[in-house]
């Protein structure tokens, strides 16, 4: 169970990370968006790449409804 909250708290600080820019492993401001699925009022699941260092990584974001 702590391994599973420390891997949580991981994937957190890299979205933080990728939201300014910049990637997470290697630090250069490379990284883009590869891939983006569902979305509306629903989690979506977003894809990152950095062709850099090769990094990738998935993030389920919720999704916000416009009123």
């Amino acid at each position: 169970m702590l391994a599973y909250i420390y891997y949580l708290r991981e994937k957190n600080d890299q979205l933080r990370i990728i939201q300014s820019g910049t990637c997470p492993r290697c630090g250069h401001r490379s990284i883009s968006l590869t891939d983006e699925r569902g979305g509306g009022c629903g989690p979506k699941l977003v894809t990152f790449s950095c062709p850099e260092c090769g990094y990738q990584n998935s993030f389920s974001i919720q999704g916000g409804c416009g009123l």
